[in-house]
């Protein structure tokens, strides 16, 4: 940590500047609820004006909350500005110093880290430590101003919310300890998969010649997928545990859950509704990957968009438990039974 502040120290005026900016875009913020109250209750509702509208009153207000709303933007843009600044330049001098600390290892030192965990360690590694002084920079100053503007906002309108603030934020507390708890052991899982992945990248740019030389390409290749397949799993792990909790949509919930399936690798795969939630859009880009995904595996699908089953090797349609009609999409339409009426009614005048 010390040897992370020494090269921080250098760009502290960055930091300084982005967190004033900041500072200034938050009130801002702030202060813009309280001018459009100005404008409803004393410019539109004329309250303490005898019930007459006041339109100078809303006129000046607005002007003035144009002029706010800018000052403010351009504060945001300061900071953003800024802390880039301090964190390019941070990240820049950290991947130089330890890139020099790395050509003084010894061999024993450079093969108990392997190659693919120090091209890690300078490329990935640096960016995380500079993406999060960037945050640290703007996000930590932003939510304190607003956490504390809010609350002081929030009890200056009436007190009784301060109990409700009081019941909230332990539990908040406790939902990010928790998430923090679960998902620090998968970022060591996942920094492992990105050393393994990265050694098995550099090993076989470096040593092409020899993969080519004994015909080992589709080994290589089964190796370097695997490493990769890994990876992805893991990072799929934790954003699953990182959207727990959050306010996600049902069509995001189902996104996610129909993931967490395919990389589970079933041999038969059951699908109930599974698109239903999702826009007709993204139900198609669903359908295009479950194409291939679906491939060499056994798949049950029940749904009620037969945009979602068309293209299966077998249809059942039921109704009230029993099975009325067997299929393919094509056969079905011919018949010109229920499912044909269900497609008209979904596809009215598409029928193919």
């Amino acid at each position: 940590m010390k040897t992370l502040l020494h090269y921080f120290r250098k760009y502290w005026f960055l930091a300084a500047l982005a967190s004033i900016f900041m500072v200034g875009e938050v009130s801002i913020d702030l202060l813009q609820p309280r001018l459009m109250e100005t404008i409803v209750d004393q410019g539109i509702l004329g309250i303490g004006n005898g019930g007459v509208s006041d339109l100078d009153l809303v006129i000046s207000t607005g002007i003035r909350m144009i002029f706010i709303v800018l000052a403010g933007g351009a504060c945001g843009v300061l900071s953003g500005v800024f802390s880039n600044l301090c964190g390019q330049n941070y990240g820049n001098a950290l991947r130089k110093a330890a890139f020099r600390r790395i050509m003084h290892f010894s061999f024993e030192q450079t093969d108990d880290f392997s190659t693919g965990s120090l091209i890690t360690r300078i490329t990935n590694d640096v960016t995380q430590v500079q993406t999060l002084v960037m945050q640290m920079v703007r996000g930590f100053v932003r939510c304190l101003m607003f956490f504390v503007g809010g609350t002081a906002a929030l009890l200056s309108m009436d007190l009784s919310f301060g109990v409700i603030l009081a019941i909230t934020f332990p539990l908040i507390i406790l939902h990010i300890a928790f998430v923090v708890w679960k998902t620090n052991p998968l970022f060591l899982l996942l920094q492992n998969s990105l050393d393994r992945l990265n050694a098995v990248m550099q090993e076989n740019v470096a040593g092409v010649r020899v993969v080519k030389a004994f015909v080992q390409e589709e080994a290589e290749e089964a190796r370097f997928a695997k490493a990769n397949q890994n990876l992805v799993n893991t990072q799929f792990r934790v954003q699953l545990l990182l959207s727990a909790g959050a306010n996600l949509s049902a069509g995001q919930r189902q996104l996610l859950t129909i993931g967490r399936a395919f990389l589970s690798y079933p041999k038969i795969l059951i699908l109930d509704e599974a698109t239903s939630s999702v826009d007709t859009r993204t139900e198609q880009q669903i359908q295009n990957a479950m194409v291939r995904l679906m491939k060499d595996r056994t798949s049950l699908i029940i749904a009620h968009r037969l945009s979602t089953i068309r293209d299966a090797d077998q249809i059942v349609v039921m109704d009230q438990g029993a099975i009325i009609e067997t299929g393919t999409h094509e056969e079905l339409l011919e018949k010109k039974g229920s499912y044909y009426k269900l497609y008209m009614t979904q596809f009215a005048g598409n029928a193919t």
